[in-house]
């Protein structure tokens, strides 16, 4: 039980974190709730996606910055542990 607790909160915070950079998630969603989520579950519009689109826009001047590197890896490490989670449930289906 506490395995399914934390793992409800490691995604709930790195959907709190997505939404700093990707504020707006597109995509069709199921109109059930996923398996294993209760219906209350703070994020459930966000994990009923049957697929993801995300856009961050970025302007030319944010590539002439001189820690244009850093900010990417900033921005890649918040949508990273999303990626991995995504994988994960591929995997579990298959």
């Amino acid at each position: 039980m506490f395995l399914i607790i934390q793992k409800r909160l490691n995604i709930s915070l790195m959907i709190k974190r997505l939404k700093l950079i990707f504020p707006q998630i597109y995509g069709d969603k199921f109109k059930m709730v996923p398996k294993g989520f209760p219906k209350d579950f703070p994020d459930i519009n966000f994990l009923k996606h049957k697929d993801y689109a995300a856009i961050h826009k970025l302007d030319n001047d944010f590539f002439l910055q001189d820690d244009v590197l850093t900010q990417l890896l900033n921005i890649y490490e918040i949508q990273k542990p999303f990626n991995d989670f995504l994988n994960e449930s591929l995997e579990k289906m298959q």
